[in-house]
């Protein structure tokens, strides 16, 4: 499998992580992907590739060319077979915004189509990437695009604050309220700013932000203590982290462990699980 990471060092720097692109002649796998704290837009030229979210019978896609994933509240499961690419645009926390007129919360729970979202220039620039040959048109097509669509961006002050405070200080209790109180701004305002420029309330973005953190140090030691583990992400105590764990990944941190320990999870993305192939 042929993987590529890009990082843009232009204006897309400020809210956009990477650009990714994979590719296999043939692929046969079966992948559980925990949610993220980030929205992305994904291109698909794959010969077959579904998605079903954790605990549904039907898939939510089947052979989409360009999707938006939303932040998620539980994992889903994709399913690829034969030839294999795709691309993706991993957003910063409150980096699709800047792209759209909509609230990122209009993307939460859902894989939104991407032509609906950006229209009919988006399929030219489907058809302009299905015709490069080299990795890096593809990628510069993308930015091109991208470059083209930022919209008017204008956040609260406090957001950045915000954001970087629960980042720091995850799910300390009273933490919402502290922000709150320091920067001289109601809750209803603070978690308004949440759902229109990162998608979901504050809170629930510090519980994504805390799981996808004790995945990087699970994968990297995945025989440590929990209990440690729990303390040192600010949890009140073991059963409200292995809860919480269990509600975002559908697995016990004792599960994830063991997936780590079989070789199971890339381990420079931790969400990401094979489950077979």
């Amino acid at each position: 499998m042929t993987y590529v990471e890009h990082y843009p060092a232009n204006q897309l720097s400020h809210f956009i992580d990477k650009i990714w692109y994979c590719k296999a002649d043939n692929l046969t796998a079966t992948s559980l992907t925990i949610p993220l704290p980030n929205h992305e837009l994904v291109f698909n030229f794959s010969e077959s590739f579904k998605i079903k979210k954790a605990g549904d019978s039907s898939f939510a896609m089947e052979n989409p060319l360009a999707w938006i994933n939303g932040l998620q509240s539980k994992p889903y499961f994709s399913y690829s077979k034969g030839k294999h690419e795709m691309l993706g645009v991993l957003f910063k926390v409150n980096g699709l915004k800047a792209f759209l007129k909509y609230h990122s919360s209009d993307f939460s729970d859902n894989f939104i189509n991407a032509n609906i979202v950006f229209g009919q220039s988006l399929q030219t620039l489907i058809q302009q990437i299905q015709n490069a040959g080299l990795i890096a048109d593809k990628i510069t097509l993308i930015e091109t695009f991208l470059l083209k669509n930022i919209t008017l961006y204008n956040s609260p002050p406090y957001l950045t604050h915000s954001l970087s405070r629960i980042s720091e200080t995850l799910i300390a209790k009273g933490e919402i309220a502290d922000i709150c109180n320091g920067q001289s701004i109601s809750n209803k305002a603070l978690i308004g700013a949440f759902k229109k420029f990162v998608g979901v309330s504050p809170v629930k973005y510090s519980h994504l932000l805390s799981i996808n953190k004790s995945l990087h140090l699970l994968s990297k030691e995945p025989k440590q203590s929990f209990t440690k583990l729990a303390y040192s992400l600010n949890f009140y105590d073991q059963s409200h982290f292995i809860n919480l764990f269990k509600s975002v990944t559908s697995l016990t941190p004792s599960q994830y462990s063991n997936l780590v320990t079989n070789n199971q999870i890339d381990k420079t993305s931790p969400n990401f699980i094979l489950i077979q192939g």
